[in-house]
């Protein structure tokens, strides 16, 4: 007889969230579950409760039900330093940041990715982005 080779555990486990804010529920018994190597993306329409589900995860939101296991033992981080010390970690979109630097900011941005940058464009804008820092483009 073949041994059976038991499922990984989900790093990440979400089970039954829900959170409402004044009697609106901006979530309603979520279950997901993230396992070791995977990428994950939430996408949703405005309102659809992904900014809450983020919260309750890193520890910003405390849920009205549910639980959040790591590694299959329940956690429930107070703040986001508890989530972080967790080893959970959040990336923000905020595409309209990158729209608001200056031509210079992003010309470090790229030099610091290792990407190629002529230095002497690069000084001619760094020293006009100071002077008057209205010099902006998008990317």
């Amino acid at each position: 007889m073949i041994p059976e080779i038991p499922a990984p555990l989900p790093r990440l486990s979400v089970r039954g969230l829900t959170k409402t804010f004044g009697g609106q529920a901006a979530l309603r018994a979520v279950d997901f579950d993230v396992y070791d190597g995977e990428l994950v993306g939430l996408i949703g329409e405005n309102g659809a409760g992904k900014s809450t589900l983020l919260n309750i995860v890193c520890g910003v939101l405390q849920p009205d039900s549910g639980r959040v296991e790591l590694d299959g033992v329940p956690i429930a981080p107070r703040s986001y330093q508890d989530a972080n010390r967790l080893g959970i970690f959040r990336v923000f979109q905020e595409p309209a940041l990158i729209e608001q630097m200056a031509v210079y900011e992003k010309e470090e941005r790229k030099r610091k990715k290792g990407k190629s940058v002529n230095i002497l464009k690069y000084r001619k804008r760094k020293e006009k982005g100071r002077e008057n820092g209205k010099e902006r483009i998008k990317e």
